[in-house]
């Protein structure tokens, strides 16, 4: 299970990458645009801020970020039904401090493969839109 989340996480960062590239114009633009987009979905994973705490405002962002779902789903895949050798908390405490506990593997990843072919299509569409010549066209 966990090679699946992990190459469906991979998939979905390779579409957003491709995502970013394609809509700009320069390599710079696409470093700063990757670098913004990036700050925004770890903001908002659940991972530094619970999502509860992100303003009213921002909380849609949660609904695109990959990170987020690709951390709910390691998440559940490593620390569900686990009991730590201490005694002191289970797994489903960690997931419960991160507010996890209700969310289902399988929804978030396919949930995250989603994500990842709506980034690819958007991709493409950025690609065509820009109508970049490479130098291979005669």
């Amino acid at each position: 299970m966990f090679l699946l989340a992990y190459n469906v996480l991979v998939f979905t960062i390779i579409g957003v990458m491709t995502m970013v590239s394609a809509w700009s114009p320069t390599v710079e633009a696409a470093n700063i645009g990757a670098s913004l987009l990036i700050l925004f979905f770890v903001l908002t994973c659940g991972f530094y801020v619970n999502t509860d705490a992100i303003p009213l405002p921002l909380q849609w962002i949660q609904w695109l970020s990959y990170m987020r779902w690709g951390f709910i789903s390691l998440m559940k895949i490593s620390f569900g039904g686990v009991d730590f050798q201490a005694g002191l908390f289970s797994g489903d405490d960690v997931l419960a401090a991160y507010e996890f506990q209700n969310e289902q593997l399988p929804f978030s990843i396919g949930y995250l493969f989603a994500l990842g072919c709506v980034y690819r299509v958007c991709g493409y569409v950025f690609f065509r839109m820009t109508n970049r010549t490479v130098g291979l066209e005669n």
